[in-house]
């Protein structure tokens, strides 16, 4: 692939990000909330006590607030808490960001832009000029799975990972690049995926 190719690609996706952080900006940047739905009775909870938990340098095994205690919480799985990008944004999110709400919308934020990327990534395999590849970006951007995961949590834990699956599976076995890395990477991916039910 030409230099110039990926440049743009990679411009045209940086500023998608930018423009993102610019619509988001009051959830993003000036700790507005816009918690609703899913996120406000079911998720937003579990996270802060998963998030407040990773600061105070403990690990979230305990529940205190239910049945009076309970060993291993596993809603903290099931919303894929311990996916590795919650565990990251809590984990360096916490020296820029001090508000736990703050913490969740950029959760949620890189949560869709990571969907974005994964998507673009298999979907500008099947693009044959420069053009339809850089007219996915804003498509992608401007889709409601960048909004979605601030009302309600199915959606993001539905797909996350899939573009990235298929994109090993086209390797796999379309393309016949049987590698140790491909195979461990595939079940590396379905391990994190099947944390979740919502998989």
């Amino acid at each position: 692939m030409p230099k110039r190719t990926r440049f743009l690609e990679f411009s045209s996706f940086a500023l998608g990000v930018a423009v993102c952080i610019n619509l988001f900006r009051e959830w993003l940047i000036q700790g507005s909330t816009i918690l609703s739905h899913d996120n406000f009775y079911w998720n937003y909870p579990i996270f802060h006590f998963f998030a407040e938990n990773l600061i105070l340098g403990q690990i979230p095994w305990w529940n205190p607030l239910d049945h009076g205690g309970e060993p291993f919480y596993p809603a903290l799985m099931q919303i894929r808490l311990f996916d590795p990008v919650a565990l990251l944004s809590v984990g360096i999110g916490k020296y820029f960001e001090p508000h736990i709400t703050g913490l969740y919308a950029w959760f949620r934020f890189i949560q869709s832009v990571i969907l974005a990327a994964g998507a673009f990534f298999y979907l500008r395999r099947h693009c044959t000029t420069l053009v339809s590849k850089l007219i996915l970006i804003p498509a992608l951007f401007l889709s409601s799975w960048m909004l979605g995961p601030f009302r309600s949590d199915g959606l993001i834990n539905h797909i996350l990972w899939v573009p990235f699956l298929l994109l090993i599976c086209d390797e796999l076995f379309l393309h016949k690049k049987q590698t140790w890395l491909n195979w461990l990477l595939l079940g590396g991916l379905i391990g994190i995926n099947l944390q979740s039910y919502f998989f």
